[in-house]
Order: structure tokens, then C-alpha cells, then sequence
């Protein structure tokens, strides 16, 4: 479901993002009660230990209000000292010469398009439903006449959302909980890493070619929900975010299972010859980019390693880790206790 929500325009602008920088797409799973408690004098934290070393992680809603403070004291007390800050995956930036090309090469496929043969190709039930979205929003046959059914369809939801979102009222303005860390981090001196460098999207974009029709498929039965989130979400999701800054976690964590908000990547490219929009939000879209699939498959297991080598050096380390990744059923808390690490919850239940 396509749904432009809280946890999409609020928490974490993903509809502006870059190219290069996209969210993980991994679905988290249920969240382990047990891991789960109130904090108080600030944003919620967890501890994992060993011996030797602790990691203290700020669990993360993405990003916040610009009117939502939050008590920084825990947070400039324990980068004090600390060996290091690890912030979530990073998606490798790729030479602006490769970019470049691999995205002139879509733009001649979408924004210059003059061929019809996508429509007439489909089953004429698929076809009927693939025409009424893009007549929706004003595109014509040839805007993805040429495309391969996937291709299509990932780009006429980029398309689709674009059109929402100028017919969306704005949201508050936000700040990232990331930005906040680093530069707590850069005045105490503590060098920054990410868990995991990903490629990313782009040296998938050949992948986009292969014929099949699941992938567009899936991204009509999303276009066709698509909607702007009510007032009284945002309201709602607001009332979270506060009470995350005021070290209750459970309520955006509960909001998160009510509005789950659609895993995608929004890739926005503009040139002299035109313009490509492209979402991936469903796992067939991503099944149907293999490299791409297999980057992404467990993003939880990848920030759970990155803890573990910070666990194997003397000290403590700070990290930050979205909410729902950290404490989910298979998520980094379950992964490391498993394991055998001591993981001591915000209310200091361990």
C-alpha cells in the first residue's frame, strides 16, 4: 500500500531522498515485548555487553519535529570517551560518470519515449488497469511504451507519486535523529562509521529490462490505495514521536504496526533529455532485481555485525538503530542476545 505517512514524510523524507540513498527494504518483523520498556529523562537506549565493552544504542524513530526536543544529556555523556558511533547502513554514492549514464540511458527509455508497445502486450485485464493509473495522472502511452512491464510500473508509481505530492499538504519541517548524533559526535571527537556500505540501486538498473509482470503487478494494487495520510494520523504519529523523546518507545512502535509505511526507494534523476521517477516498494519489484534483493535481504544482521566488532575492542561505542529493526522478532536485539549478549533494556531490566 502506497500511503504517504507519517512515518514517509515525517519520519524519515524518503520522497526527497537522493539517488543513491536509499532506506532499507526489509520488512521488520513482530515486535519482542520483552525487549521493550519506559525510559525516562530522555529518548529511549539500550545497552549491549560483554566482558570488556559496551555498545549503548539510541533506538531511532527516523527523524523528528523540529518543535520535538529531547534531553541530550544521556546522549553527550555517553559519546564521552566512546571509541566510535555507528549509525545505520550507507549506500554507496557510484562515480557521477556511471550514474550518469546508467540514468541517461533510462531517461531515453522513460522521458523521451515515443514507442506504444508496452499496453498492447499485456493481458487485456492487466492492460485495462496499467492504462486507468497512468490517464490518472495525466501520462501518456508513450511516457513507458518501450519499457519492460517492471520498469513500467516502477516508474509510473514514481511517477504517481510525484503527482501526490504536489497536491499533498506539507508536513512539519524535520531534522534527522542521525544528523543530531553526528554532530554530538563530531564536538566530542568520536569517529563515525556506518554498520554496512550497500551499492545500492543503481548497479541494478540493468535488472530492470527482464520481462515479467509481477513486479507492475504489485505496484497497481499499491497505486490503487494510494492516499495522503489524515490529519488525524499525523496528529497521532506526532503524540508518538513526543513520547520517544520522552523515553516511551511502545507507542511509535504501535503506530508503526498501524501505519505501516511502504519500503521504498525513491529515485528522482533529472537531465537535459528529461526525467525518470522509480519506486521499488514491494518484494516482487525487489525480487525482480537480484542484486539488489540479495543486498538487502537481512539489513538487521548486517547492523548486528557491525555491533559485534565494536564489542571486540576495549571501551564502549555508541550506535543508532530505527526503532522498529532494533526490536523486532529477528531484529539487532534478538539477533545479539541469541547469541549470548547481555542486552539491557531502557528501564534497565536486562
Amino acid at each position: 500500500m502506497f500511503r504517504i505517512t507519517l512515518p514517509l514524510v515525517l519520519a524519515a523524507s524518503l520522497m526527497a531522498a537522493p539517488a543513491s540513498s536509499q532506506p532499507p527494504v526489509g520488512e521488520d518483523g513482530p515486535v519482542v515485548a520483552e525487549l521493550v520498556s519506559r525510559a525516562y529523562g530522555g529518548p529511549p537506549w539500550w545497552t549491549v555487553s560483554d566482558a570488556d565493552t559496551t555498545v549503548y544504542i539510541l533506538g531511532s524513530p527516523g527523524s523528528v519535529p523540529r518543535g520535538v526536543n529531547f534531553d541530550r544529556t544521556i546522549l553527550d555523556k555517553r559519546l564521552t570517551g566512546a571509541h566510535g558511533l555507528i549509525l545505520g547502513p550507507n549506500y554507496r554514492q557510484p562515480p557521477p560518470m556511471q550514474l550518469r549514464s546508467a540514468y541517461d540511458r533510462l531517461i531515453r527509455m522513460v522521458a523521451k519515449n515515443s514507442k506504444t508497445d508496452l499496453e498492447p502486450s499485456l493481458p487485456p485485464a492487466l492492460r485495462a488497469r496499467f492504462a486507468a493509473a497512468r490517464q490518472k495522472i495525466g501520462q501518456p502511452e508513450t511516457r513507458y511504451g518501450g519499457l519492460t512491464p517492471g520498469l513500467a510500473g516502477m516508474a509510473l508509481a514514481g511517477d504517481a507519486m510525484v503527482a501526490l505530492q504536489a497536491t499533498a499538504p506539507p508536513g512539519p519541517p524535520m531534522t534527522p535523529v542521525d544528523q543530531i548524533v553526528v554532530q554530538a559526535a563530531r564536538k566530542k571527537r568520536v569517529r563515525v562509521s556506518t554498520a554496512i556500505t550497500y551499492d545500492g540501486f543503481w548497479k541494478a538498473l540493468p535488472d530492470l529490462e527482464k520481462p515479467g509482470t509481477a513486479c507492475l503487478e504489485a505496484m497497481l494494487d499499491s497505486l490503487e490505495d494510494m492516499k495522503v495520510t489524515p490529519p488525524g494520523v499525523i496528529a497521532e504519529g506526532e503524540r508518538a514521536l513526543r513520547a520517544w523523546a520522552e523515553g516511551d518507545a511502545m507507542p511509535f512502535l504501535d503506530f508503526l504496526r498501524a501505519n505501516p509505511p511502504a519500503r521504498f526507494g525513491m529515485h528522482r534523476h533529472r537531465s537535459r533529455k528529461g526525467a525518470v521517477n522509480l519506486i521499488l516498494s514491494s518484494r516482487p519489484c525487489i525480487n525482480a532485481l537480484p542484486a539488489y534483493a540479495r543486498e538487502q535481504a537481512n539489513p538487521a544482521a548486517d547492523q548486528a555485525a557491525a555491533i559485534k566488532r565494536a564489542l571486540g575492542k576495549k571501551g564502549h561505542a555508541v550506535a543508532v538503530v530505527g526503532l522498529g529493526t532494533l526490536t523486532s522478532q529477528g531484529g539487532v536485539l534478538d539477533q545479539l542476545r541469541r547469541e549470548g549478549f547481555t542486552i539491557v533494556t531502557p528501564s534497565g531490566a536486562s
